[in-house]
């Protein structure tokens, strides 16, 4: 925790399909389960929020990538401008326990949020204009660098 009473917590992601996911962890009761999948996300739109979830879709398909989870007291005004703003959005918990998820399950940073709570979800990308082509161009080296995108998902309270 820094002097101001942000938290952040970083780790290295397996991207798969590009896509990932942020949500809580409580197991998610039948009737209000909302797939991952059927928040709709593109090119121009790669952040979709549902309740007690987010979902993002990278530039580039299969990668390592770094993520990092944040919970600030105001949006972060420390990035440079090498980071792209993705948005922000109304994000409530279930039970708080936030974590990174891609397909093979979850994988990455964990962040513990108030649960039943609001906050607003700022999502941030560095690397997000040129991850495909660098992607394309590795692809045929057979080698893909690591973190051809960097996230941060940061959280403050309402």
């Amino acid at each position: 925790m820094t002097t101001d009473g942000t938290v952040r917590v970083t780790g290295q992601v397996s991207i798969d399909r590009s896509q990932f996911w942020v949500q809580d962890c409580d197991p998610w009761p039948d009737a209000v389960k909302e797939p991952a999948d059927s928040l709709e996300v593109d090119v121009e739109h790669p952040v979709a929020v549902g309740y007690g979830r987010a979902y993002f879709l990278s530039n580039a398909q299969d990668h390592e990538c770094t993520i990092s989870l944040e919970l600030c007291p105001l949006p972060p005004m420390y990035l440079d401008d090498q980071w792209a703003e993705l948005g922000s959005w109304h994000f409530r918990t279930r039970d708080g326990d936030i974590r990174v998820y891609t397909i093979s399950g979850p994988d990455g940073p964990r962040l513990q949020l108030s649960e039943d709570s609001c906050y607003t979800l700022h999502a941030f990308r560095k690397g997000g204009e040129t991850a495909r082509a660098r992607f394309d161009a590795a692809r045929s080296t057979g080698v893909i660098p690591g973190d051809l995108e960097e996230y941060l998902i940061a959280f403050t309270p309402l």
